[in-house]
């Protein structure tokens, strides 16, 4: 008011007008600091410090490139300051240049020592990047240096909770209400951490200062509440939030009031709660699975299912929400979706089980999970049902091998409904790990017939029938299926695949034929690679414009079109179906279309292509990855290992960028390298399936076979129908381990999932072989060769198999096209079984 009293008096007073405007600044008023500084920018040209501080407002709304040009234009003209270094790397961190604001910030401190802000501001980055260590030291050193500074007391709280390090969270807090006892916001989370540690009289003590001290704050009201709700009484407790709601309009007071209401029972009243929260962060996961778990309690099964679907959308790792989606579609009778991600909730959290075993009710407040989570754990407790603790229980008890524990588990849980097949099938499961064939056939049976239309277990039983050569038994089981559904594409694809590895190439076609006459994509594809296999390849070209005509909007149709029509020259079709790719998923169709450039000798377009998609998307990895093809392709190899690390540097949190720089050393010889980057890169993301898999494939070629079974085994757990690890684990088992029948299980069952793939169908004629099923092996083994005739192990193997079944003259031509594709260990091998034919 003074201010502008001396600006009516004299609109020149410029000092007066860039007083405002900072007053403005600091206040939070931008608009009107904005107007007032611009003003002494155009009145004093030579104040350059006015630039520093439209930075700064620029920076407070989220207007990076005019923060960036004022910056830059105050450091053209004069030297640089440890303000105008610490506004530059706010800048470079906003953009993701990890490395540029760390320097930005450390000349920001060297030039000023006392500057805190440029300090806490790295300390920022370091956290956002999970560079905990870093931050810790800084943090530190930070307090050493500024013990009165609360922001950096206010940091490491928030780090050692994020951490699961309650108590020092808590000296933190309190260090804070020591600097300032009038500081609410420490008070009150030194209150919530007493009440998280289960000290209630102390959180009591802290919610009665409070609200002696600060009346009219709500920070007293809410903690209040929650110490209501802590102890059982959700009628004080929804009162005392609410009262907090109507001056601390936040996510939390909305979340901690919905779980009242639903503890209280009153469940519109907690969805409307929830649905608050979501409004004001609609990211907010855990409202949004409280949201899910209060509609599966009113039994609004598709609303539930769509609510956790959409938390699994932002976050596939929620281990939380998959448990609330296997409980819904359990509830609809839904079986293999409910196991599949009460599967993935245990694997990714085996405590979601493993405390209900011990204490029965969940406890997973480790960690840097928010604090609301804690919460929603203990909302659980009231209602265990809603969740399905004996099938999350058999499920850990399967990964533990405790396999009687899980059977036990499973018979206590029999009711004579229909429900029991589910837990029959899983009976089954854990007799066949215990190689108790005959106990897990009966349970099969059982759960046939508690629950004729449940699927699973007669696809359980033709697969066990097939790996113990019961052809027949498998095809009954699949017959069995298309009485019930005629039009069950998995049985007809099935059916199809098991009549043309018995050579029975008239039933074969006619199976692939019923299965396209589905209309639906698997059916078209699955036909079409059986005609490109039997050679028909312009039968195969009629059934895939077909299919595209029917499904034009399929990726797997587009990408196979896409490659036919590459084959055949056209570049313009095939461009056309890549770009559709990428406007049905964005990034798919990328990779194919810088494929197709560089093999039309469009070498400057590929790279064009690239490094659009690295400026628009400078903080994603795709155009790195892109570009890092692109020079992988043309043999440029240390420009491809410089595109990866310049991602990581703007991507840093982007696994597949370590994943790809590790197959680059790979290719490089740099083996140790490469298995050292993969490790380092699961020890951040230990659940990165692509890595766990790559890591499986290295130790493979370096001739650690037990240490990539281990592997394999581990990308099978996390996802069952990992086809390149079936099939390599397969091949292990037939050519390493002496496992025979196992290895003939994974080939069938990768066979099944691409039944087009050459490299398949060798490891599956091989595991027919190592099974002594010879005929078999011969013909998928000759089917393999026609389509890989140059690579040695698919000649030997199709020589080994022609020689098992008596057709000496074919096998030596077998054989001695696999010695003159060596040199190489086929080779030798080759040669050895030539000279015992002789």
């Amino acid at each position: 008011m003074l201010l502008n009293n001396a600006l009516e008096k004299d609109p020149n007073y410029v000092e007066a007008r860039y007083q405002l405007g900072l007053a403005y600044l600091i206040s939070g008023k931008f608009d009107q600091a904005e107007k007032e500084l611009s003003k002494v920018r155009r009145q004093a040209p030579a104040m350059q410090e006015v630039r520093l501080d439209l930075a700064q407002l620029y920076l407070a709304t989220q207007r990076v490139d005019e923060a960036a040009a004022e910056v830059d234009q105050f450091e053209q003209g004069n030297p640089p300051t440890s303000i105008s270094r610490e506004y530059q790397g706010r800048i470079f961190a906003v953009r993701n240049d990890v490395a540029q604001a760390e320097q930005a910030f450390r000349e920001a401190m060297e030039l000023d020592a006392q500057n805190v802000s440029a300090r806490l501001a790295l300390a920022q980055v370091y956290l956002r990047l999970r560079w905990d260590g870093e931050a810790r030291a800084l943090l530190n050193a930070t307090i050493k240096a500024f013990p009165k500074n609360k922001g950096a007391y206010y940091m490491l709280a928030a780090l050692e909770g994020s951490q699961g390090k309650k108590e020092q969270a808590l000296q933190a807090y309190q260090q804070i209400t020591a600097i300032d006892p009038n500081d609410v916001g420490a008070l009150y989370m030194t209150g919530m951490l007493y009440l998280d540690i289960g000290k209630q009289e102390q959180a009591q003590q802290i919610a009665d200062k409070l609200l002696t001290r600060f009346p009219k704050h709500p920070a007293g009201s809410r903690l209040k509440g929650m110490l209501f709700y802590v102890q059982g009484n959700y009628e004080n407790a929804t009162i005392e939030l609410r009262k907090s709601l109507q001056s601390m309009n936040d996510i939390g007071g909305h979340y901690f009031l919905g779980l009242a209401e639903y503890r209280a029972g009153r469940y519109e009243l907690a969805l409307s709660q929830f649905q608050a929260a979501l409004d004001l962060q609609p990211s907010h996961a855990q409202s949004r699975l409280m949201v899910a778990m209060t509609l599966l309690q009113q039994k609004r099964l598709e609303d539930s299912i769509n609510q956790a679907s959409r938390v699994l959308r932002e976050d596939e790792q929620n281990a939380m929400a998959h448990n609330v989606l296997g409980s819904a579609y359990l509830a609809k009778g839904e079986y293999d979706k409910a196991m599949e991600h009460l599967d993935r909730a245990v694997a990714l959290d085996p405590s979601l089980a493993d405390v209900y075993m011990k204490k029965g009710l969940f406890n997973l407040s480790q960690g840097d999970r928010a604090e609301a989570e804690i919460e929603l754990n203990r909302a659980v407790e009231a209602a265990p049902e809603v969740l399905n603790t004996r099938f999350l229980l058999v499920s850990l008890y399967l990964r533990q091998q405790n396999y009687a524990g899980a059977i036990e588990t499973l018979q206590a849980g029999l009711t004579g409904t229909a429900e029991d097949a589910l837990l029959y099938n899983y009976m089954a499961a854990a007799y066949f790990a215990q190689k108790k064939p005959e106990e897990a056939v009966q349970a099969l049976v059982k759960a046939k017939a508690a629950k004729m239309d449940y699927l699973t277990p007669y696809f359980n039983l033709a697969n066990y029938y097939i790996s113990a050569g019961k052809r027949q038994e498998a095809i009954e089981e699949y017959r069995a299926i298309l009485k019930i559904d005629p039009q069950q594409i998995k049985a007809l694809i099935s059916l199809a695949s098991l009549h043309e590895i018995m050579g029975d190439s008239v039933a074969a076609k006619s199976d692939y034929e019923k299965a396209r006459a589905t209309e639906t994509i698997d059916g078209y594809l699955a036909l079409a690679g059986y005609l490109l296999r039997s050679g028909e390849k312009a039968k195969m070209t009629e059934v895939v414009d077909a299919a595209y005509a029917a499904h034009a909007e399929s990726l797997a149709v587009l990408e196979l079109r896409g490659k036919l029509k590459l084959e055949r020259d056209n570049l313009a079709e095939a461009v056309k179906m890549f770009e559709a790719m990428d406007k049905v998923k964005p990034g798919t169709g990328l990779p194919l279309l810088v494929a197709a450039w560089l093999q039309a000798g469009e070498k400057d377009r590929a790279i064009a292509l690239a490094q659009e998609q690295i400026d628009g998307h400078p903080d994603a990895p795709g155009g790195y990855l892109l570009m890092a093809a692109i020079h992988r392709e043309l043999q440029q190899l240390d420009q491809a290992e410089a595109d990866l690390n310049q991602g990581m540097a703007k991507a840093p949190n982007a696994p597949v960028l370590s994943l790809q720089l590790a197959q680059l050393y790979a290719v490089t010889q740099r083996t140790e390298q490469a298995i050292a980057t993969l490790n380092d890169l699961l020890k951040s993301q230990p659940n990165f399936v692509p890595g766990i898999y790559a890591l499986g494939t290295l130790y493979d070629q370096v001739g650690n076979k037990r240490r990539a079974v281990e592997l394999y085994k581990e990308v099978l757990a996390q996802s069952e129908n990992h086809t390149a690890a079936l099939n390599n684990l397969s091949y292990l088992y037939a050519d390493n381990y002496d496992n025979s029948q196992e290895a003939l299980a994974l080939a069938v069952k990768a066979f099944r999932n691409e039944p087009a793939n050459p490299g398949i169908m060798d490891t599956l004629g091989y595991a027919l072989l190592k099974n002594k099923r010879v005929d078999e092996a011969v013909t998928v083994l000759n089917k393999a060769a026609a389509l890989l005739p140059k690579v040695a192990a698919v000649r030997l193997h199709q020589g080994m198999a022609l020689l098992a079944a008596g057709q000496k003259g074919e096998a030596r031509e077998a054989l001695q096209a696999a010695v003159e594709l060596g040199p190489g260990a086929e080779a030798e091998q080759a040669t050895k079984m030539l000279e015992s034919t002789k």
